[in-house]
């Protein structure tokens, strides 16, 4: 709870330090992201964010049926360094915090000699993560940009029944941002 309310605190900084604000939005199959970008200066960006995703699964081996579906929500902010390298384009990296809340459940069926036997696992795990990103944004109008980000992102989630779960990965992401 603690880490909700810091993120929620540099969020809040942020929006009364603003200079210029936007909105912007980076979408995949089964991840969305919303992003509040705000530029101080020419040089600096702090980007609040939400992000929603969800994983679903079915499989069936051996006369076993197994379904599963994850659904993770994150608060964060971004602190980003800009450089422009020309009219149009900005080169920015720095990182992001975030806040994890997952949920998680699984079912199996089996057929046994009695007939067959249903399984059901639910969950609740929370966490955090940091991800050192760099990115190149592309200005394609005063207001409106394209961005292409790479990030290594690290994930510390420790939940119910002794759940604990350290992933390292690398993400990309295009990013839609419009400023207002």
């Amino acid at each position: 709870m603690k880490r909700v309310l810091l993120i929620a605190a540099l969020c809040g900084i942020s929006v009364t330090a603003a200079a210029e604000v936007g909105l912007g939005v980076s979408i995949r199959s089964n991840d969305s992201t919303i992003y509040v970008p705000i530029e101080i200066g020419d040089s600096f960006r702090i980007e609040p964010l939400l992000r929603y995703a969800r994983s679903k699964s079915e499989s069936t081996t051996s006369g076993f049926r197994l379904e599963s579906d994850s659904r993770t929500y994150s608060i964060g902010t971004g602190l980003f360094a800009l450089t422009s390298l020309g009219e149009s384009i900005t080169l920015y990296y720095g990182g992001r915090l975030s806040y994890m809340s997952q949920r998680a459940s699984g079912t199996s069926l089996e057929m046994g000699p009695f007939g067959p036997s249903y399984l059901t696992i639910r969950s609740e795990a929370d966490g955090f993560s940091v991800a050192p990103t760099v990115g190149l944004e592309y200005h394609l109008a005063k207001f409106f940009s394209i961005a292409g980000e790479a990030a290594l992102t690290h994930t510390d989630i420790d939940g119910d029944d002794n759940l604990e779960s350290k992933t390292t990965s690398t993400t990309s992401n295009i990013v839609f941002r419009y400023r207002f």
